[in-house]
């Protein structure tokens, strides 16, 4: 067992737009074989918009000038994985019925039919914004209206398979977005982060 206290770390307070966050940033350097520094770092983060960490074994200079210069995806990739993305219920949904309106346009199918297929988006919109497999198993059932539509003999049945191919490969469908708290804290707090560490990086400036 071990523990070891360090005395190299800095701690930031930001504030921005009524959100804040503490972050802590380490960073250090080991020696290589051949004499030369190995510049290396970590940051930890407590915010209004969440809390992630991560280091960097190799950032390649020192680390917070190496911070300055990255990107959204290439950061929250690192904090978040393969967690950053969400689905996107709203995007989902206006995504399929971009098709039906797209079909009508082109007069693949008839009004009437892609009125019935708009009113089963419509009826199914809570399932259909509620998760990836909710969706999925929404579009299934639209499949099977389309395919069998109840109480409804005067529609085309040719208009209505055609419509029943949006929901044929529905996983297809799903769209994402990031995360939005990611988005918050970037948005809001990070620039102001780099903008303290860009001041803190920059040669003094001697007297005129």
């Amino acid at each position: 067992m071990s523990v070891t206290k360090h005395t190299n770390a800095d701690v930031y307070s930001v504030k921005n737009k009524g959100e804040w966050a503490t972050i802590v940033v380490r960073e250090w350097s080991d020696r290589r074989e051949d004499g030369t520094d190995w510049p290396r770092g970590e940051i930890l983060i407590n915010s209004t918009f969440g809390s992630w960490s991560q280091d960097w074994n190799a950032p390649g200079m020192r680390f917070k000038k190496f911070l300055i210069g990255l990107d959204f995806d290439y950061v929250f990739g690192r904090f978040m994985g393969l967690s950053l993305e969400q689905f996107d219920g709203e995007k989902s949904i206006a995504g399929i019925k971009r098709k039906v309106i797209d079909m009508r346009k082109r007069r693949m199918v008839g009004r009437d039919e892609a009125r019935f297929v708009w009113g089963e988006i419509d009826d199914r919109s809570y399932e259909l914004a509620e998760g990836e497999q909710s969706f999925i198993t929404a579009c299934g059932a639209i499949h099977r209206e389309c395919e069998q539509p109840c109480g409804s003999a005067k529609l085309s049945r040719f208009d209505l398979a055609e419509l029943a191919t949006i929901f044929d490969e529905p996983w297809y469908e799903i769209q994402k977005r990031d995360d939005p708290q990611a988005v918050g804290f970037w948005r809001d707090l990070w620039p102001e982060f780099c903008g303290a560490l860009r001041a803190e990086l920059e040669p003094a400036k001697e007297p005129a």
